[in-house]
């Protein structure tokens, strides 16, 4: 597949991290909350401890590959449990099914990975919102 205008978008995405990395920062934060929150809403239910864990960080330290890590961190509440939730095969608890019933998303195993397929789509929109490309 081939996308027109991708390269000069490229471009201007590198010259800008250069340039402008306060605008940077802000639009990573806004992409990192987007894909956070489609993480969320597939997330499985119990108790909302795994909802409540999955967050996002933001890294500027590499200024030729700033990235936006979404996650649940080592030292959050669902942390014993949320690699497991997201990797693994299991039947739907009670939270999750009436979670299920009442969404138009579907919920359960690879959330943050369906989370990200659904969110990507709005990075650009992010990217040139904030770096005025």
């Amino acid at each position: 597949m081939q996308i027109k205008g991708i390269d000069n978008f490229r471009k201007n995405i590198k010259r800008a991290i250069k340039q402008r990395p306060k605008q940077l920062q802000k639009a990573l934060n806004a992409i990192g909350d987007h894909h956070v929150k489609h993480a969320v809403a597939r997330a499985p239910f119990l108790q909302g401890s795994l909802k409540l864990s999955i967050g996002k960080d933001v890294d500027m330290t590499n200024h030729n590959k700033p990235t936006v890590s979404i996650g649940v961190p080592l030292n959050a509440p669902a942390s014993k449990y949320a690699i497991r939730m997201h990797e693994d095969y299991y039947e739907l608890g009670e939270g999750s099914i009436a979670l299920q019933d009442r969404s138009t998303v579907q919920i359960g195993r690879k959330y943050l990975s369906r989370g990200r397929e659904v969110a990507q789509s709005r990075d650009e929109v992010y990217l040139k919102k904030y770096l005025k490309l």
